[in-house]
């Protein structure tokens, strides 16, 4: 990450708006595996149908945002390792776009490269936030609480190529990136001051070097995984009810289209 609030806050946006998408078509697609009582079939990535067509935005937002913040935001990066970061989520964006396009490439090779560049995004934080090189506790803490959920994510892209009809993996993944996301935000407002744009400025509001404010952290990560498993919890029964009602509503209202019959003509009775 960069050191700034813009750095932070527009990473943590993309993790979640990801994770919302692929909550969503997977809770779709695994609601109407039910209703017609069909396998589940897990996917790598979703697309957005617009007219009978399929417009890949997820795979431009894969390999366009990483591509920006290279050239902007984090145009002052000092470590080649944030660099890397980005070049594996860039080369998981084309090998998915090769499948995607249909062009020759390894089956699979989306998963491995998307798992690697999340376990390698993970491995990132913890050099980032190493008790000796210097940084403030908090700072450290807030980056260190990141690695499990990067591993997590990474390693659930590997289990979901590997049982491809479970939707738990998928589950977990977005579950990972959704805590990842909103922990990176909060990240961005703890840390910097939003203004000024690009937001250098550090938090005064925040001593970095206390340690009740450590500690404050940890239960607030505590909270916000809480809070996300309700959240996905209530989210799929809501889900799942619209689409029921919203079926039975579409039915009712073809079977009385079908079945009804006109008034006859009253000059003729």
């Amino acid at each position: 990450m960069g050191g700034n609030f813009a750095a932070h806050i527009d990473e943590g946006i993309v993790l979640v708006v990801l994770a919302l998408w692929w909550m969503y078509n997977i809770y779709k697609n695994y609601i109407q595996s039910l209703h017609e009582n069909l396998p589940y079939r897990s996917h790598c990535s979703y697309y957005f149908m617009f007219k009978g067509r399929r417009l890949p935005l997820e795979l431009m937002l894969k390999i366009l945002f990483p591509v920006a913040g290279k050239n902007g935001n984090y145009q002052h990066i000092d470590k080649l390792v944030h660099i890397s970061i980005f070049a594996l989520f860039i080369l998981h964006g084309v090998s998915d776009s090769l499948e995607y396009s249909k062009l020759p490439s390894i089956k699979g090779m989306k998963y491995f490269t998307f798992a690697t560049a999340f376990i390698w995004y993970g491995v990132g934080f913890y050099f980032h936030s190493m008790p000796d090189i210097g940084r403030p506790p908090l700072e450290n803490i807030l980056h260190r609480f990141l690695i499990p959920l990067l591993l997590i994510s990474g390693l659930a892209m590997l289990f979901e190529y590997g049982f491809r009809n479970n939707i738990l993996p998928q589950i977990v993944r977005c579950f990972s990136v959704l805590c990842a996301g909103e922990w990176i935000i909060l990240t961005s407002f703890l840390l910097f001051l939003p203004t000024p744009f690009p937001g250098s400025r550090r938090n005064p509001a925040w001593n970095e070097y206390e340690i009740s404010n450590v500690r404050f952290m940890e239960v607030a990560i505590a909270f916000l995984l809480a809070a996300n498993i309700t959240f996905m919890i209530v989210s799929y029964t809501m889900m799942a009810l619209y689409l029921k009602y919203a079926r039975e509503w579409c039915q009712k209202r073809d079977r009385i289209k079908y079945t009804y019959a006109p008034l006859t003509d009253f000059d003729e009775s």
